[in-house]
């Protein structure tokens, strides 16, 4: 595909800038994928958010966004698309929360709800390890939610619905002996 509109800071003229390029990703991508790929680029330290903000005024009306979509503690693009699907069905989200005695989860929605989202590069010979933070979480009265690359993508659906489901069910408490 071509893409035609201006660009601001391109070194050359068949290259595209990094700032070109998210204006491009900005125009071209479903908001979810557009949304990680600006986490991404905001983990990785190679924008500031005020670059992005000025990224965001050269793009159409209709492809803006606001800048408290982003979330640059989101440590994976997957991680990205699921949190912006849980935000749009209104649920209140945190990236890369501590638990004590769990560790840092991937998402925590509403206080109660942790959301691990697991890319195979990252999680292959994880699971045990996984299961005994799901285990110590669900100890705690959390639920837990795990995801991968297919439901972020295909079926994110899925995975707020599941959210949902679990925040619907009474929290449980830790009986202290």
């Amino acid at each position: 595909m071509r893409h035609w509109w201006p660009a601001v800071d391109a070194s050359e003229p068949t290259r595209t800038g990094l700032l070109d390029t998210l204006a491009h990703v900005i125009r071209c991508q479903p908001r979810p994928f557009a949304v990680a790929v600006l986490d991404s680029a905001l983990h990785g330290g190679l924008v500031t958010l005020t670059e992005i903000e000025s990224v965001l005024e050269r793009v159409p009306a209709r492809h803006r966004m606001s800048l408290e979509m982003l979330d640059s503690r989101a440590e994976s693009g997957i991680e990205s698309v699921i949190r912006v699907a849980l935000v749009a069905a209104g649920l209140r989200c945190d990236s890369q929360v501590t638990i004590f005695g769990v560790g840092r989860v991937d998402l925590l929605v509403e206080g109660r709800v942790v959301v691990e989202v697991d890319g195979r590069r990252w999680h292959d010979g994880q699971q045990s390890r996984d299961y005994t933070r799901d285990l110590t979480a669900q100890t705690a009265g959390l639920a837990v939610v795990r995801a991968d690359y297919a439901h972020a993508v295909a079926h994110s659906d899925r995975v707020v619905r599941a959210v949902r489901r679990a925040l619907r069910r009474p929290r449980a408490f830790r009986v202290i002996e």
